[in-house]
């Protein structure tokens, strides 16, 4: 695992615990990479896995609802959609406990 890994999974650990600094700093780091993975897909306009087609959907629904004629625009937010999707789906994670307290809890 490469240092960015670590990081990234150290982020959604504290994000997870509902950090709010932590969770602003995990959406700055996967927005953009999910903002050039949904231009590509967008691009392509083929769902080949589970993530393109939820792209794809997402981008229905927001083009049926009018709102983004812009095609960055909708990239940007569906990427911001996908991330929120991710931070809520964060496993909720109690803060670690020192090795005593959980030895004689």
């Amino acid at each position: 695992m490469d240092r960015f890994d670590c990081n990234l999974d150290a982020l959604a650990d504290k994000a997870g615990r509902g950090e709010p600094l932590a969770q602003v700093h995990f959406r700055e780091e996967v927005e953009p990479q999910l903002q050039r993975i949904v231009r590509y897909t967008l691009k392509r306009g083929v769902g080949t896995s589970t993530l393109d087609r939820r792209i794809l959907a997402e981008a229905r629904r927001l083009r049926h609802a009018g709102w983004y004629e812009d095609s960055e625009e909708l990239a940007g937010q569906i990427a911001r959609n996908l991330c929120r999707q991710v931070l809520n789906r964060l496993p909720a994670r109690r803060a670690p406990q020192p090795l005593f307290e959980t030895i004689c809890s």
